[in-house]
């Protein structure tokens, strides 16, 4: 559970840090669509890693079904959310806001492949070696 919570950290300390450089470089309407953003793509992510890890002690022949099963779904949730925010208010969730909801969806994804793929067990390599 403490790798989860260090990776939890890193995402949340990638965004604020990405928020910052953004407050640095634009607008503040246009950084507030990326804490947005940032809040839309970092919760969906916190609670399918936290699927994903509670399928790795039930049944390891379940984590891939489970890895693409909720990887899915926050897809659907984040593009769900995203087209209706942009629909109710065009001006305010742009394409600004769609550019930083993509930054972090993109590097959120990465950081969840990585951590999933370092959480395997490297015994198995060894054996089939």
């Amino acid at each position: 559970m403490t790798s989860f919570f260090r990776f939890c950290l890193m995402a949340f300390c990638f965004g604020v840090l990405a928020l910052s450089l953004g407050l640095i470089a634009f607008e503040r309407d246009v950084v507030h669509q990326g804490a947005l953003a940032f809040l839309l793509a970092f919760v969906p992510m916190v609670i399918t890693v936290g699927i994903v890890l509670k399928s790795y002690s039930t049944d390891p022949q379940m984590q891939l079904l489970v890895g693409l099963g909720t990887g899915g779904i926050r897809m659907f949730a984040v593009l769900g959310v995203a087209l209706a925010l942009s629909q109710i208010d065009a001006e305010r969730f742009g394409i600004a806001f769609l550019l930083w909801l993509l930054v972090f969806y993109l590097v959120f994804l990465a950081f969840e492949i990585a951590f999933l793929v370092a959480r395997q067990n490297p015994t198995n390599e060894s054996k089939s070696a």
